[in-house]
């Protein structure tokens, strides 16, 4: 797989190196940045989450 960002600027596109969890893009070493993300939202006593389509 190669770098998107790269083939984008119309660079070589390097080989990438790492994922995108959001879209699946193909990232290189110079591309590549780590961000922190919430995935979990804390429970609230007594309280039950929406239950989808009803």
């Amino acid at each position: 797989m190669n770098s998107y960002e790269c083939r984008k600027e119309g660079r070589v596109a390097a080989s990438a190196e790492a994922m995108c969890q959001r879209c699946g893009a193909g990232v290189c070493a110079d591309h590549m940045r780590a961000e922190t993300q919430e995935l979990r939202q804390e429970g609230k006593p007594g309280l039950l989450p929406p239950v989808p389509g009803g």
